[in-house]
């Protein structure tokens, strides 16, 4: 992780760029700058894969892209895993 976790209290390996962090009860993203670029405000957050990742906000699961856009609307309990060729 080189060194994201000691400003953070949890953070994921650098994925695509970017990596999850989490401060307190929220995840956001930030790049390797280590400049946060997709805002902390989700209950959970994964690694991207082919520049999508899944999180969850207000207790429903979303798709959301590198650039923080809403891919699938956060209305759904779950939502499947993205492939490998970027399918959900």
């Amino acid at each position: 992780m080189g060194g994201i976790s000691y400003k953070y209290d949890h953070a994921l390996d650098f994925s695509e760029g970017l990596a999850a962090i989490k401060m307190g009860n929220k995840y956001g993203y930030i790049n390797t700058p280590r400049d946060v670029v997709i805002p902390l405000k989700y209950e959970a957050a994964e690694s991207f894969r082919n520049n999508l990742a899944k999180i969850r906000f207000n207790r429903c699961q979303d798709i959301i892209a590198n650039t923080g856009k809403e891919i699938v609307p956060c209305k759904y309990k779950s939502v499947y895993p993205i492939e490998e060729d970027g399918t959900l």
